[in-house]
């Protein structure tokens, strides 16, 4: 029976060589602003979808052998990705053949043809067959200077004194090289290394004269950086091309092509974390924790020990990853592996023995979304986010101290989180640490079903989100205390209660929003749970017809690697197959789609029609239904034959599944985007 509360709640974050010569050499070309990565990120997107129309199968690639372009990254690397560029390979073959069962079979060319021009080949919108770019690789090099710049500004928020600042702090300020170059081994070096002097050459709003410089005896070509606002850099060693924002970016690669440093190649850890995975990809990626984590601004090395002690001082934050992501018959693979550093474990990510995740047993077969896991109070996604919650709160009721915005990570000094999580527990009268966040442990779940229509047009939203916990009274006496908070300050929102067997859950509910459902939170036979109303009912009483005897989920989660996953994400992508229909149709990918709109009729052709829409493109929006830029063509095709599609379309692409497993003392995750065959 609802009620309201009627109980009191409790009161209570190199040395680097000299330039040998410099000349200048003058190169032209066409017009193109180059922004500080945008041809190496021009190159990558390019070459990846240029490469994905190869067709035929080579040999596969051995996962033990490092990529080619790795024997010119530095061992001390803080992250590695390699992109096969083998047009004749299998994985590419099989990815296209993947994008065509899809609905989606022109993408990879219209990208391919959408980008290439843009880096002078085929300025005539062709592409020739024969591209210099392909044939090889594209590695791609994060230094640990970019990793401290990125994490300067991610990690921004743990080191300013409200989230207002954290809004102003989440630029980098920091200057210098970027840390990031990509390696390309083209088809055609010669022809490749010329198309790209030509790129370099243009400036923002004219040709640039670019500045040459030698390192090493290797000729390094730079934009100059008072002529074009984003400097770029390229060189040639071998048969690579090497690129970057600035010159001095390419010579720690430069001094490992010359053997004058240790080669990430050779590096025993790489090797070791390609033997785990699978020996057939299209990218491999590969991150060393401990540069990482060595590369964190010593003020926001200290918010993370406040945030998560926990993982501070774990291994984990020290352990090699491996990603690759490959091509298989029943979808887009995405494999992982982490490995702990030499004597090092990852116990703290894994969960105790004999978990088991038993919660598809009691969520609908119906539900879009489902994620289920292990302590993610403890070291899941809610580890160390009870000081960002403290600070809002803080904020929110005028008791934060507003730090100053700093403008160099040196600067940054350290929040007291405890003073914070002092503050907040004073409003709230718990610890939002200790007494909630902190206490979630155990199997914890999340689903979601696509919303409906309820009784009197009130949106339908099945919706749990449930963990078990380590004390349910401490939980549950923390929710009613937040309950009485938003009933003193929820701003017009009703608080009510309702009984569920023996416990009690609070009812939130806007009276101005008679259209939305109630939202409800406590404690429930041991777990914390959180929610609508049917959400929650259904989770409780356990579903009768079960996510986990449904045939696609179970299907799907078959495709993947691994035995008893502690964490599982599953996404019903059957769901919203019609919107995916709509939107491939609007790209040119096969949906029904037509461009017949009734209003074409008022023109007397094509052209007519054509000239009205690209007059005004907005208020003639209807003349080009399928969004290709031509107006009517299907209006003014009448007799033309239709091909018969035989494909499946966007509703092949069934579900993105993924889980993750203990595997041999390391963690391995798979993960999968089933397409269906026709």
């Amino acid at each position: 029976m609802d009620g309201a509360i009627l109980n009191d709640a409790d009161g209570g974050e190199s040395t680097r060589r000299e330039a040998e010569t410099m000349q200048r050499v003058k190169k032209r070309g066409t017009a193109l602003s180059i922004g500080r990565f945008a041809l190496p990120g021009a190159l990558f997107l390019g070459l990846v979808a240029n490469a994905a129309v190869g067709v035929g199968v080579t040999d596969a690639q051995d996962g033990t052998d490092a990529p080619a372009t790795a024997a010119l990254v530095p061992e001390d690397a803080a992250a590695y990705v390699a992109v096969e560029l083998d047009l004749e390979s299998g994985q590419w073959a099989q990815a296209q053949e993947l994008l065509t069962r899809a609905g989606f079979p022109d993408a990879l060319t219209e990208l391919r043809e959408g980008i290439l021009p843009e880096l002078g080949v085929g300025n005539d919108g062709s592409v020739p067959a024969d591209d210099p770019f392909f044939g090889g690789e594209l590695g791609v090099v994060v230094s640990d200077d970019a990793i401290a710049d990125l994490l300067s500004a991610s990690l921004m928020p743990m080191a300013v004194g409200t989230t207002t600042d954290v809004l102003a702090a989440a630029t980098p300020t920091t200057t210098g090289s970027g840390g990031v170059v990509a390696i390309l081994e083209p088809g055609d070096p010669d022809a490749a290394f010329t198309v790209a002097q030509e790129r370099l050459s243009e400036g923002d709003d004219a040709p640039v004269e670019l500045e040459e410089t030698t390192y090493a005896g290797v000729s390094i070509l730079s934009t100059p950086e008072d002529e074009i606002s984003d400097p770029s850099a390229l060189a040639r060693v071998d048969d690579f091309i090497l690129l970057a924002a600035t010159a001095a970016d390419l010579e720690p690669i430069i001094d490992t092509a010359q053997g004058d440093g240790p080669a990430l190649a050779d590096f025993a850890p790489l090797a070791d974390v390609r033997a785990e995975l699978t020996d057939e990809n299209l990218l491999f990626a590969f991150v060393n924790g401990g540069i990482v984590s060595d590369a964190y601004p010593a003020a926001l090395r200290e918010q993370i020990e406040a945030f998560a002690p926990a993982l501070a001082d774990s291994d984990a934050q020290r352990a090699f990853m491996g990603v690759t992501l490959s091509a298989d018959d029943p979808g887009f693979r995405i494999d992982s592996i982490q490995m702990a550093p030499e004597g090092g474990t990852l116990d703290d990510l894994l969960p105790d023995t004999g978990f088991e995740i038993t919660s598809d047993e009691r969520v609908p077969d119906d539900s879009f979304v489902y994620l289920a896991g292990a302590d993610i109070g403890v070291n899941g996604g809610l580890a160390g986010v009870a000081p960002v919650l403290a600070m809002a709160i803080n904020e929110g009721i005028g008791l934060a101290t507003p730090g100053a915005t700093p403008t160099d990570p040196a600067d940054l000094e350290p929040t007291d989180f405890e003073a914070d999580l002092a503050q907040a527990e004073e409003t709230l009268g718990f610890n939002l640490q200790d007494d909630l966040l902190g206490q979630l442990v155990g199997e914890f779940a999340f689903a979601v079903s696509l919303p409906g229509l309820g009784g009197g047009n009130a949106v339908d939203l099945p919706l749990i989100v449930a963990s078990g916990t380590d004390d349910e009274a401490t939980v549950a006496d923390s929710l009613q205390k937040l309950a009485r908070v938003i009933e003193a300050r929820g701003g017009g929102l009703d608080v009510s209660t309702r009984s569920i067997g023996e416990d009690r859950v609070f009812v939130l509910r806007d009276p101005d929003a008679a259209a939305v459902p109630e939202f409800e939170f406590g404690v429930v036979d041991g777990e914390a749970v959180l929610g609508t109303r049917s959400g929650i009912d259904e989770y409780v009483d356990g579903s009768a017809s079960p996510l986990a005897d449904d045939e696609r989920y179970r299907r799907t989660l078959e495709t993947l690697e691994g035995d008893a996953p502690f964490q599982i994400v599953y996404v019903d992508l059957s769901q919203v197959a019609p919107f995916l229909a709509d939107f491939a149709g609007a790209t040119g990918g096969g949906s029904g789609i037509t461009d017949a709109d009734p209003a074409c009729a008022e023109f007397d052709d094509m052209n007519a029609a054509q000239e009205a829409f690209d007059a005004d493109p907005v208020g003639q929006a209807a003349l080009d239904q399928d969004f290709d830029g031509e107006a009517c063509e299907d209006f003014y095709a009448t007799g033309t034959p239709v091909a018969t599609p035989t494909i499946a379309g966007p509703e092949a692409i069934e579900a993105f599944a993924g889980i993750t497993y203990e595997r041999d003392g390391m963690v391995a995750s798979s993960a999968i985007l089933a397409i269906t065959e026709p």
